[in-house]
């Protein structure tokens, strides 16, 4: 069976859209809601586990997360709330036949927000995991809050996508990777057979719905 996954980034706590989000029929027969980052607004991580509470609550789904740079760092090391919502942030997880692996946070901004790390970060943490993820890239979901170098990253004509992900996106090939940040952007590319999602903010009405099944994956963007 196909796995039917909501996805949603940027909410910066603007929960406003979900009870509509949980009235549209697209969102109906999804499986799990994966949120790419940015949970709060600069905000504590008790704010962070009410906003995904009250996800789970309304759409009565399991939630996959990962903070985002406006989070609380502190958000990094929260494991999850029973068997409703897990913080996939530098692990894996299997969820309906596909695994799911995510880091949070941003690269360096100009503007020193609560969770970046550098390019060399990122690459320490993915090469920890390399061997891993090519076992099971066939069925593999990278999330990332920081988006992949050339995809969904303009600001200002300017490319601010990690490099490293780039790299990783050619060297592992996931079935899909779903990304946020970058405010301006929303939409869904193919890279080879790799579905490269990126919901748009969901703090003004944005989702993404993302299809894995046995023969790949393809993806929507839709707004409330």
């Amino acid at each position: 069976m196909p796995l039917n996954i909501l996805a949603l980034s940027d909410i910066h706590e603007r929960t406003v859209f979900l009870k509509r989000l949980r009235e549209d029929k697209r969102v109906a027969t999804a499986d799990l809601v994966v949120v790419a980052g940015d949970i709060t607004h600069f905000k504590h991580v008790g704010k962070a586990v009410e906003v995904l509470n009250e996800i789970y609550a309304i759409l009565g789904k399991p939630v996959f997360f990962v903070p985002g740079n406006c989070d609380s760092r502190a958000l990094l090391e929260f494991k999850g709330i029973d068997d409703r919502v897990y913080n996939i942030h530098g692990t894996i997880r299997e969820f309906g036949g596909a695994y799911f692996f995510g880091i949070g946070g941003s690269t360096k901004t100009p503007f020193n927000t609560l969770i970046e790390f550098s390019e060399e970060e990122l690459a320490s943490l993915l090469a920890k995991w390399y061997d891993n993820l090519v076992e099971i890239r066939s069925n593999l979901v990278i999330v990332t809050h920081q988006p992949i170098k050339g995809y969904f990253d303009s600001v200002g004509g300017v490319n601010v996508g990690s490099v490293v992900y780039r790299e990783y996106l050619e060297k592992i090939r996931p079935v899909a990777w779903i990304t946020g940040h970058i405010h301006e952007h929303s939409g869904v590319v193919q890279y080879g057979d790799t579905t490269i999602l990126h919901p748009g903010p969901f703090q003004r009405g944005f989702y993404g719905i993302l299809i894995v099944g046995e023969k790949g994956s393809h993806g929507s963007v839709h707004r409330l």
